[in-house]
């Protein structure tokens, strides 16, 4: 493997030009690009870049979903030793002005109108020379918003054959920035995280030690590239593998795609293997008859070896039917970004489509650790990458390795805070480490809750745990220096649809007694709880777009009804 993203991404257009390295639905038709074909256009788009005076180092922003058009952009940054500045097309346009000021961007590529018209908002802040690409050719000459010379069609002056001529891409060396991803986890201020060449392809190397991905493996997309875990484990591997990426634009519809597509991986976060779970799971309990039927298949596929004719007769009778429903030719789940509860762990592992979980940061480009198909543990996140050194101080756990960032971009005071006197990173998260190295992850040290009876209390667990409910869709666990936790509960509407509001709360505290009270500590059980009919999401910026909650957000916007839970 070579060292370099670009290298290697031009490594495999050597040896599979001709294979389909990306699958798309555009249209409601679905279209297909070969390795050939990507570098061919992020060539021309490449000099068509130059030519608006891009040069190395140079900045580049693009706010967008997945898309092809992501990639395209993301190979032309790297001939010209560009470095690509991913925004979450959900931020504000006050977030994304914030980012801008602080990158100057040389040119901003927008993928829809919604986002041109919100960069177009923040048009004060830009620098002179910045220039908006719009990726679709659907704006008037006329268009109010439309930025005069400024803003350049993708597709209409991109690919126009002024631009057939090759251009060779600038040599790289490990230690160039090739990204600026900018995070603010669950708290805090956004960081614009600065990751080379050695830190991305260290990364890769380490997760392909323990994972093998083959040219014949076919990756669904449902995260955003925009997110570190999804660009590094669901773009850049496969692509350095000469693997295919289908990109599924609507997480509803992932089943549908799946069953087309028929992917060996996907790549999600925790929450879509609990709405499985919980689905099957209600599906089981339908009937005492499918109840026992259901109960008996899983204990064959958790005891018995695969070549048996009791598993084969479970998996007949019960697996295939849920494998099916994700195309039937998987090899395996990666689960990122939270923990995944134990017990969901073994219930795909029973079905014969293991989820590999892992555990990092965007500061560790992104995989510290993980489980892999030959050693794997579940209730943990893996062990520590082959390249990757760990250990815990004061329960926390520090990390030394190639794919730890080095400095946070014009910030050198947030860096130092990052580090230790001795150069760990300081990940902010408590784990545990057993005699075997698979870490078990507690939670963020600001995450803690710590009670007025002095109990310390990691609210993810319990959230995890309650929404393993088919009648609960989300939880936030809440109660800092009081006496217990309660609860802000998001139900699923189609189940309690027609209740009244005491037939709501009667229902959802029995699920919450069985999914969670009866199996933890007094201290951490949930007697009071809220419900409130608004989900939190990205949109609303109570979701990080990896879906983990934002708890300052949440708190924030719910003090109030928080704040009653406490009144004497």
């Amino acid at each position: 493997m070579k060292t370099t993203v670009i290298d290697s991404f031009i490594e495999s257009v050597g040896k599979f030009p001709e294979k389909t390295a990306l699958f798309y639905k555009e249209n409601h038709h679905f279209e297909s690009l070969s390795y050939a074909e990507i570098y061919k256009y992020a060539e021309k788009l490449a000099i068509f870049m130059k030519d608006m005076g891009v040069v190395s180092n140079d900045r580049i922003m693009i706010i967008s979903e997945n898309r092809p058009e992501w990639v395209i952009t993301d190979i032309a940054s790297l001939i010209l030793g560009a470095i690509l500045v991913p925004i979450h097309s959900v931020l504000s346009a006050t977030q994304i002005s914030s980012i801008i000021e602080e990158t100057e961007p040389k040119m901003i590529f927008v993928s829809d109108r919604e986002i041109f018209d919100k960069v177009s908002e923040i048009k004060n802040i830009f620098p002179k020379n910045t220039k908006i690409i719009y990726m679709e050719s659907d704006l008037e000459s006329d268009h109010p918003t439309l930025l005069d010379k400024s803003t350049y069609l993708f597709k209409t002056e991109v690919y126009d054959r002024k631009y057939e001529t090759k251009i060779n891409p600038i040599k790289h060396d490990e230690d160039r920035i090739i990204t600026i991803i900018y995070t603010s986890g669950t708290t805090g201020r956004f960081k614009g995280v600065e990751l080379t060449n050695r830190n991305i392809m260290s990364n890769i190397e380490g997760v392909l030690a323990g994972v093998e991905i083959t040219e014949n493996d076919k990756f669904l997309s449902i995260l955003p590239l925009s997110h570190v875990f999804e660009r590094t484990v669901g773009y850049y591997i496969p692509l350095v593998r000469g693997a295919t990426i289908s990109y599924v634009i609507d997480s509803n519809q992932l089943s549908e795609f799946a069953q087309k597509e028929k992917p060996t991986i996907i790549i999600a976060v925790p929450r879509l293997f609990e709405k499985v779970y919980a689905k099957v799971k209600e599906s089981a309990e339908k009937s005492p008859i499918t109840k026992i039927i259901f109960k008996i298949a899983f204990k064959i596929g958790k005891d018995f070896p695969r070549d048996t004719i009791a598993y084969k007769l479970a998996d007949k009778v019960v697996f295939h039917k849920i494998k099916n429903a994700f195309g039937g030719q998987l090899r395996f789940f990666v689960s990122g970004a939270a923990s995944l509860a134990q017990e969901i762990g073994e219930f795909f592992d029973a079905l014969d489509i293991p989820v590999l979980e892992g555990f990092g940061l965007t500061e560790t480009s992104p995989i510290l650790a993980n489980n892999t198909l030959k050693n794997r543990k579940y209730g943990t996140v893996g062990k520590a990458l082959p390249n990757v050194s760990v250990k815990v101080k004061n329960g926390e756990l520090l990390v030394k390795g190639p794919n730890v960032f080095k400095s946070y971009y014009k910030n050198p005071e947030a860096t130092k805070e990052a580090f230790t006197t001795d150069g760990w990173f300081k990940t902010g998260d408590l784990v545990t480490i057993d005699k075997e190295g698979f870490i078990k992850f507690g939670a963020r040290q600001k995450e803690i809750i710590v009670l007025s009876t002095g109990k310390n209390v990691g609210p993810a667990h319990l959230e995890e745990k309650m929404q393993m409910s088919p009648y609960i869709s989300q939880s936030f666990v809440f109660g800092d220096c009081e006496k217990h936790v309660a609860a802000l509960i998001v139900p699923e509407k189609t189940k309690i649809q027609g209740f009244n509001k005491e037939k709501q709360y009667a229902v959802i505290q029995k699920e919450i007694d069985i999914f969670l009270n009866k199996d933890v500590a007094t201290y951490e059980q949930i007697r009071k709880f809220l419900i409130i009919q608004k989900p939190f999401t990205v949109e609303n910026g109570l979701l990080t777009p990896t879906l983990k909650a934002r708890r300052k957000e949440i708190t924030e916007k719910y003090k109030k009804q928080i704040d009653s839970f406490y009144t004497c």
